[in-house]
């Protein structure tokens, strides 16, 4: 990248890092049961509710005990059934409508990654009225509030997901991004009960992606104490309970995904994310690829771009994860921790090739991903196009 470029990019970076003190920035309250939501709605004198789920969800007990608890509190509720898995532009407008003629005051996310996005837009949405076709706006340009949000995250992965910056998909597949500190939730329920049992398959690339982004985070330049403590314990819990999620055999497991995913939150609504998620979100844009199964492919082989300025990091990392001892030297520590993030995919089976992406597609894929991320994301090293290029190559089979 050129030099002048690269200035450019860390003088917006920091000039960003500068405002994110200012910015309505704040965490979900946490609470342990449903029990607990009618009293909250009922402090803030909210009486009559929009659910947001799946038909997955709907036929389970799960949403019963929810509607009980809020119709015994005298709180009336209408329901949104029909989010996708890759939620759309035409299920924010569907939900917000419904939102508006049942006179709703507050929403609740029921669901996995899909139902929480999709209610984080539809809180932008009537936020934003008049605004009909949301796209990826910049974080200080949306500053007003949205209704009152309550997620209930299903999966680990969906407890990570509340964050600003929902990603919704476009009728033709485009993915596009809302960015606004106001639509972080209000409330969270936690309670690992909720937290359903999931296709083995799915936990490992669910919590793998957690994983990733917990670590890209903790790379970035914009690291702070508070943070790095955050994501470096929810990155040992993920690393030692992996394997035993993908199971299900345990509720105390699940527990703990569901806790370092919240604590990877916490930290990743300050970071943000890197060339990984760039990347893989524009593989997912123009492939309809599994945005998780791509950051984990990358994953290994982005960390490899940014040494040896990460090796300090990662040896810390592998100290705290017990792969090494404290005599390792640092270049050793870093390069067994990379090789032990390899083997911890091989025991998952996840395949560290790609075989969708066509060669004649890496420049644009390669010019997206760095249209988003150099401008944004404080990454260890900058990248152009190019080297960006050469990173997507390498995951080709």
């Amino acid at each position: 990248m050129k030099i002048l470029d690269k200035i450019y990019y860390r003088i917006h970076q920091k000039y960003i890092r500068a405002m994110i003190p200012f910015l309505p920035k704040r965490q979900p309250e946490l609470v342990d049961h449903f029990s607990e939501i009618p009293i909250e709605l009922k402090v803030r004198h909210i009486s009559r509710v929009l659910i947001i789920t799946n038909k997955k969800v709907i036929n389970t007990a799960l949403i019963s005990d929810l509607i009980n608890y809020l119709v015994s509190s005298n709180i009336s509720i209408s329901i949104y059934q029909d989010v996708k898995d890759e939620p759309s532009l035409e299920n924010v407008l569907e939900a917000a409508l419904e939102y508006l003629k049942t006179g709703s005051q507050a929403i609740i996310a029921l669901g996995g990654s899909s139902a929480i996005n999709c209610a984080k837009s539809v809180a932008a949405k009537i936020a934003l009225t008049g605004i009909k076709n949301p796209k990826k706006t910049s974080i200080f340009k949306v500053l007003k509030k949205a209704p009152f949000l309550i997620a209930i995250p299903l999966t680990a992965k969906a407890g990570s997901n509340l964050t600003q910056a929902p990603l919704l998909t476009k009728p033709l597949g485009i993915e596009q991004q809302i960015d606004n500190f106001y639509i972080i939730p209000d409330l969270a329920v936690l309670n690992p009960i909720k937290t359903i049992p999931i296709p083995e398959e799915l936990a490992a690339t669910s919590g793998f992606d957690v994983l990733t982004f917990a670590i890209e985070a903790y790379l970035n330049n914009s690291l702070d104490k508070e943070s790095e403590m955050s994501l470096i314990e929810s990155i040992y819990i993920i690393y030692k309970t992996i394997e035993r999620a993908c199971k299900n055999d345990c509720e105390e497991i699940r527990e703990k995904m569901t806790f370092a995913a919240s604590l990877a939150f916490s930290a990743f609504s300050k970071l943000y994310a890197g060339y990984i998620n760039a990347l893989a979100q524009a593989c997912r844009e123009m492939y309809n690829l599994d945005h998780r199964l791509i950051s984990i492919v990358l994953l290994p082989v982005v960390l490899r771009s940014y040494q040896p300025v990460i090796n300090k990091k990662l040896h810390k990392l592998a100290l705290r994860l017990e792969m090494i001892n404290k005599d390792t030297p640092v270049s050793k520590g870093a390069e067994i921790f990379l090789n032990e993030i390899n083997k911890l995919q091989e025991r998952l089976g996840i395949s560290a090739k790609v075989d969708t992406i066509k060669i004649e597609d890496v420049p644009v894929l390669a010019y997206r991903a760095a249209e988003v991320a150099n401008s944004l994301y404080p990454v260890p090293i900058l990248m152009d196009n190019k080297e960006l290029e050469q990173i997507l190559y390498q995951i080709i089979e």
